[in-house]
C-alpha cells in the first residue's frame, strides 16, 4: 500500500505512457488488459440502447459506487464529506453532486498525496502525465483497469467509424516522437505496421511537401491529427493544389480545440468524414461525434457539468459554460467536480438516433487560457478574433499571441521562409490588422522568431496566456 507518511513513494509508479511514447500502432499493449477493453466496448454499445430513465439510473448508481469508494479510501474525499455531513450512500440524484464544491488541478497539486485511495498498490499502478498546455502538467494515477476503460472509449469511436486498429492503414500525426536518426534524414515519419507515425513537432510549411508525398505514397484509410498540424498541412495543399489520396475516408482530431475554420478546411480538402473527440488525460469525461451527427454528444464514462459563472448548470442551447466532470472509471485517484478549464457551448437537447448520450455539445470552444484580458479586465475568446476576420496572413507560417500583462499582446511569428517579406511592413500590417479588431482595450506588439515551441506532446497553441483567469 502507498504510504501516507512517505508520499515520495507515490513516484514510484512507473509510467504508462510519456509524452511521445504512447498509442501503440495496432493499439495492443501489455497496458491493457484486452477483456476489459472488450468487455467495455460492448457495454457502451448497451448503453446506447438504453432509454432516457435507465442510463440515468444507470449513472446514479456508478456514481454512487464512485463516491461510497473515495469516502472509504481516499482522504481527501473521506475528511470532505466528514466536514459537510455528506453521505454517499444517501445520494437520490445525479443533482446530488452538486452538493460538494468544485476542485481544480491546484488544489490536487496542494495536497497530492490525499487524493491517493488508500488501496493502491504501487505494484499494479501507473501514471500518466497530463500535457501542461496550461503550464501545470499533472501526474495522474491509475491501475489496469482504468487504463482499459479509458483506452475502450478511443476503440469505441473507432469502430463507429468502421476501424479496426492495426487493420486499415492508419496516418497518426499527434504527439508522438520520431527517432533522431530519422530526423537528422529528414525523414519524419516511421512505418509501424498498417501506422504511418509522423512527428508534428517538425511539420512548417516549408516541408508540408515532404508529409504529402509520404501519405500520397502510403494512401491511408484514415489520419487521427492534432487539428492544428493537420490543418497547416491543408493550408499547404490548398495553396499549391495538391490533392489528398481517395482512400481517406475518416479524419478523428483530439486532444485540443478544434476552431470551426480549420474543420472546414480539412473536410474541404479531404473529403473525409469528420469526427471531433474531447478528451483528457485525467480521463473523467469524454464526448465524440458520431457518423451521423456534427455535435459531441458525452459517452456515460462520467457526470459531466456545463457550468456558467454562477455554477449552475446550463440547459439552453447554445448557452457557453465551463466544463467539470466527475469520472466513474479511475477509483485509485477519483476527479470529482473537476474543473478542467475548457470552455464548451451547448447543443441541441434532441434526441440523437437511439442515444441519449447528454449533454449534448455543439462545440468545445477552447481552454480559459484561450481567453484574453483587455485592459479593463474584460475577457474576450481569442479564437473568432484570431480567425473569422478574413486577416491576410501572406508571409506567415505560423503565429502564436502571447499575453503576461492586461491588455498588452504580442504576436509571435515565424516568417514564411519561401516568401522574401519584409519584416518591417508585415509587422506593421499586423499591428494597424489587429489593432482594429481587437479594439482600444489591447495593444499589439509584434516579434520575429525561428520557430515556435510545442507542448511536451507536441501540441500547437495558438495563445500561450500567462494570466490566471477565471470565467
Amino acid at each position: 500500500m502507498i504510504n501516507k507518511l512517505n508520499p515520495k513513494s507515490i513516484f514510484e509508479a512507473r509510467p504508462a505512457a510519456q509524452p511521445g511514447a504512447h498509442a501503440p500502432a495496432g493499439f495492443i499493449s501489455d497496458e491493457y488488459d484486452e477483456k476489459i477493453v472488450n468487455d467495455q466496448i460492448s457495454h457502451l454499445e448497451a448503453l446506447e440502447r438504453m432509454s432516457l430513465k435507465e442510463l440515468e439510473a444507470y449513472k446514479l448508481k456508478e456514481l454512487k459506487i464512485l463516491l461510497v469508494e473515495a469516502g472509504l479510501h481516499v482522504p481527501y474525499w473521506r475528511n470532505l464529506f466528514k466536514e459537510l455531513n455528506f453521505d454517499p450512500k444517501a445520494i437520490s440524484s445525479i443533482r446530488d453532486l452538486e452538493k460538494l464544491p468544485l476542485l481544480d488541478k491546484n488544489k490536487i497539486k496542494e495536497n497530492y498525496s490525499e487524493f491517493i485511495s488508500d488501496k493502491a498498490n504501487l505494484d499494479e499502478i501507473t501514471y500518466m502525465t497530463t500535457g501542461g498546455s496550461t503550464g501545470s502538467p499533472l501526474k495522474i494515477l491509475m491501475n489496469k483497469e482504468t487504463r482499459s476503460k479509458s483506452h475502450a472509449a478511443t476503440r469505441y469511436y473507432l469502430k463507429k467509424a468502421g476501424i479496426t486498429p492495426g487493420l486499415e492503414r492508419g496516418v497518426r500525426l499527434h504527439g508522438n516522437k520520431i527517432p533522431k536518426e530519422y530526423i537528422d534524414l529528414e525523414k519524419f515519419w516511421i512505418q509501424e505496421g498498417n501506422r504511418l507515425t509522423m512527428s508534428v513537432s517538425h511539420i512548417t510549411m516549408d516541408n508540408c511537401s515532404f508529409y504529402m508525398e509520404a501519405i500520397k505514397d502510403f494512401k491511408p484509410n484514415y489520419i487521427h491529427a492534432y487539428a492544428s498540424a493537420l490543418a497547416l498541412l491543408c493550408k499547404y495543399a490548398e495553396k499549391n493544389n495538391e490533392k489528398f489520396p481517395l482512400s481517406i475516408k475518416n479524419i478523428f482530431c483530439d486532444s485540443e480545440t478544434v476552431y470551426d475554420w480549420q474543420r472546414d478546411l480539412i473536410i474541404k480538402l479531404t473529403g473525409a468524414q469528420f469526427y471531433n473527440i474531447y478528451g483528457h488525460t485525467e480521463a473523467a469525461g469524454m464526448a465524440i461525434t458520431f457518423p451521423e451527427s456534427a455535435q459531441l454528444e458525452s459517452l456515460p464514462v462520467g457526470i459531466m457539468e456545463i457550468l456558467d459563472s454562477n455554477l449552475n448548470n446550463l440547459s439552453k442551447e447554445k448557452d457557453e459554460g465551463q466544463i467539470v466532470v466527475t469520472g466513474f472509471h479511475n477509483k485509485i485517484m477519483p476527479f470529482i467536480r473537476y474543473k478542467t478549464s475548457d470552455i464548451a457551448e451547448l447543443g441541441s437537447s434532441k434526441k440523437i438516433e437511439e442515444r441519449f448520450f447528454t449533454p449534448i455539445l455543439s462545440n468545445v470552444k477552447g481552454r480559459i487560457q484561450d481567453y484574453l484580458v483587455g485592459f479593463d479586465e474584460s475577457i474576450v475568446p481569442a479564437a473568432p478574433l484570431l480567425f473569422d476576420y478574413n486577416f491576410d496572413w501572406t508571409g506567415i507560417d505560423l503565429f502564436q499571441v502571447y499575453q503576461f500583462k492586461k491588455g498588452k499582446l504580442e504576436f509571435k511569428i515565424v516568417k514564411n521562409k519561401s516568401i522574401d517579406s519584409n519584416e518591417a511592413i508585415l509587422e506593421q500590417r499586423l499591428i494597424d490588422s489587429f489593432s482594429g479588431i481587437f479594439g482600444e482595450q489591447f495593444s499589439v506588439e509584434v516579434s520575429f522568431h525561428d520557430e515556435l515551441l510545442v507542448t511536451k506532446r507536441g501540441k500547437y497553441r495558438y495563445v500561450d496566456q500567462k494570466l490566471e483567469i477565471e470565467i
